[in-house]
């Protein structure tokens, strides 16, 4: 064990003298001293190991820890605000297809209901065929505002938030890991957006609002369109007739693959 003053210790230790007679004088090094005042490097290798050399902490006192757990709540209540109105704002492109085929439906089926008309309007006169058939269209549409609200309701998927978790009971440590990963979720769904891995909603119902109001420019017109040839049809002619133009009504409903 090789002894050494306090200067050749520090020097060897590349520490300064003063810091090791500091730790002399507070006790630190007291037992790796020599009868002859020389250091017992070793033994004060090992104390200056053990010892504690920075200040403890002032302990934060439990009003401030309870205003900083609240403020980390509040915070974290707000990103789940904003992550549920980031899902709710997103969809998946495919559901967004699934869903406009359970939106067209109804509107399916209104169209179709002109084929009803084919007994009465058949080869009556053309001015006569034309009111038939466009109270007919207008009776279509009424039908469908009585069963659209039913419809959607009872067949429309819904998004439902995924229930808040009880912060009151997470420990710090887990508020502040739910906080990261919010963070974190959130980056994640702005990049599902930003790269077309999931369509905005709003941008989703403008879109089929548009097909929806093509469309029913397209079946208003038929009465106009057919009139004079179903004044010379028999009835399964003019229903023959009024298909053929409520299919190509139909197809102009059709999803585009990237919608």
């Amino acid at each position: 064990m090789p002894h050494l003053s306090r200067r050749g210790y520090a020097r060897s230790r590349n520490l300064s003298e003063a810091a090791v007679r500091r730790h002399i004088a507070s006790g630190v090094l007291a037992d790796a001293l020599t009868p002859d005042g020389l250091l017992d490097a070793d033994r004060a290798d090992e104390l200056l190991r053990g010892s504690v050399t920075r200040k403890p902490q002032a302990k934060v006192p439990a009003v401030l820890r309870t205003a900083r757990q609240r403020h980390l709540r509040a915070k974290v209540r707000r990103l789940l605000d904003e992550v549920t109105e980031l899902k709710g704002s997103l969809i998946d492109p495919k559901h967004a297809r699934e869903i406009i085929a359970i939106a067209d439906r109804p509107v399916v089926e209104c169209y179709r209901r002109l084929l009803d008309a084919a007994p009465i309007v058949a080869g009556k006169p053309a001015a006569e065929v034309h009111r038939a058939l466009a109270k007919a269209a207008n009776d279509c549409f009424v039908w469908y505002q009585d069963i659209a609200e039913a419809w959607y309701e009872a067949h429309m998927p819904k998004f439902e938030a995924e229930p808040e978790p009880d912060l009151d009971s997470l420990s710090p440590v887990e508020l502040a890991a739910l906080h990261e990963n919010l963070g974190a979720e959130i980056l994640e769904l702005g990049r599902y957006g930003s790269q077309g891995l999931a369509r905005r909603v709003d941008d989703v119902i403008a879109e089929n609002e548009e097909r929806m109001v093509v469309a029913k420019g397209l079946f208003l017109a038929i009465p106009g369109r057919v009139a004079q040839l179903v004044a010379i049809s028999t009835v399964e002619e003019a229903r023959e007739l009024l298909s053929r133009e409520v299919e190509l009504v139909i197809a102009a409903l059709e999803v585009p693959t990237d919608v």
